[in-house]
């Protein structure tokens, strides 16, 4: 009897791991998209290393420039540099934005990629054979 659920075993994961080798390249995408998210992690860093504290800088220039008369904008000599100032104001607004965008993305990607290795260890724990090498890259193909 244990010999028969052994080689029912057996033939299951044989099964499943046929299913896998349908759905490689979906799992190699999966595995390409996870070095993505890190380099997008990497540009990321380095916008939020540029800009600092820029982002609350514009927006406090951007409530100075809204609320003060011409006048008054003429006194503290920023009349004169207003299109230079207001166009660097939306340049630091944008790369705020898009930097915010990006990083919410990769967060919701990595989120998914996370439960879809979650899942394939659980398998991995009941027998089946690992998609993963000790590096944590993806095998290759005819290795699995």
């Amino acid at each position: 009897m244990a010999h028969t659920i052994a080689q029912a075993k057996e033939r299951i994961w044989a099964d499943i791991s046929q299913a896998i080798v349908e759905i490689w390249p979906s799992i190699q995408i999966i595995f390409e998209q996870e070095e993505l998210i890190n380099k997008c992690q990497v540009a990321i860093d380095e916008v939020k290393q540029l800009l600092k504290d820029k982002p609350c800088e514009a927006t406090d220039m951007t409530k100075v420039l809204n609320s003060k008369r011409r006048t008054k904008l003429e006194k503290i000599q920023i009349l004169e540099k207003k299109k230079k100032t207001i166009f660097e104001i939306k340049k630091v607004l944008q790369r705020k934005k898009f930097m915010t965008q990006l990083e919410t993305k990769c967060q919701a990607l990595r989120t998914s990629i996370q439960r879809f290795h979650f899942k394939f260890n659980l398998l991995n724990h009941r027998g089946m054979p690992r998609l993963v090498a000790p590096n944590d890259r993806l095998i290759i193909f005819e290795d699995y």
